[in-house]
């Protein structure tokens, strides 16, 4: 579990920033940009199944994605 901390929206506004400025602003959702708050926030990993997360990290220095079919054990 983590909560959503206070500075989320802050951190939000900031990325959608910086992904306007790469030219990557339409890969994310609100919902896909929250997450991403909090796991950079809270020095978390994203896991996940989905390329958005990708272009973001690509972008975003504070955020760390890992996609999980490239976890050992899984196909």
């Amino acid at each position: 579990d983590a909560a959503v901390p206070k500075t989320a929206w802050q951190w939000v506004e900031s990325a959608q920033y910086r992904l306007l400025r790469a030219g990557a602003h339409r890969a994310l959702s609100c919902v896909d940009l929250l997450v991403c708050a909090c796991a950079a926030i809270h020095g978390l990993v994203v896991l996940h199944d989905d390329k958005d997360f990708v272009v973001a990290a690509q972008h975003l220095p504070d955020l760390a994605e890992r996609r999980v079919h490239s976890l050992p054990g899984i196909t």
